[in-house]
């Protein structure tokens, strides 16, 4: 005799409690799912302040034609700028790439065509912020000083 992995069925009452939100609650560590479910809402309340902080100080407060090498050279000179446009680098990238990650998930259905383009995404993302990282910390120092 096999043994068989079916759950039992449900009783009516325990149907009417799932149905009410009142059923069994999951346990256990939580999927990284769960994780990227609730850095998405996060990073993108952020998101939202940084890209509209960004914005108002280069397009509205500073006019964009002393927008130039020179501005920013003294702009991230203050540390708080650095720390804001690394942030902003950094949450919309992974933003992005958790967003994508499930747009190629739903479209490509054949798994060898799934994981190259997974591959692809990973490495471009993982280029950019370590470029963009390199020269939002270290942009001080590659500076000519006259």
């Amino acid at each position: 005799m096999a043994a068989t992995l079916e759950k039992p069925a449900l009783t009516e009452a325990e149907r009417r409690q799932i149905r009410a939100g009142r059923g069994a609650r999951p346990t256990g560590v939580p999927s990284f799912e769960v994780f990227s479910w609730f850095f998405m809402r996060i990073s993108g309340m952020f998101l939202v302040f940084l890209a509209l902080g960004h914005f108002a100080t280069m397009h509205i407060i500073n006019d964009v034609r002393d927008t130039n090498f020179d501005f920013i050279v003294g702009r991230w000179g203050n540390p708080f700028w650095r720390v804001i446009d690394w942030l902003l680098l950094t949450l919309g990238l992974f933003h992005g790439l958790i967003g994508m990650k499930t747009v190629l998930e739903d479209l490509i259905r054949n798994k060898r065509k799934l994981l190259f383009a997974k591959v692809v995404l990973y490495a471009a993302v993982a280029t950019m912020f370590a470029l963009g990282s390199v020269i939002v910390l270290t942009f001080g120092s590659l500076v000519a000083r006259s």
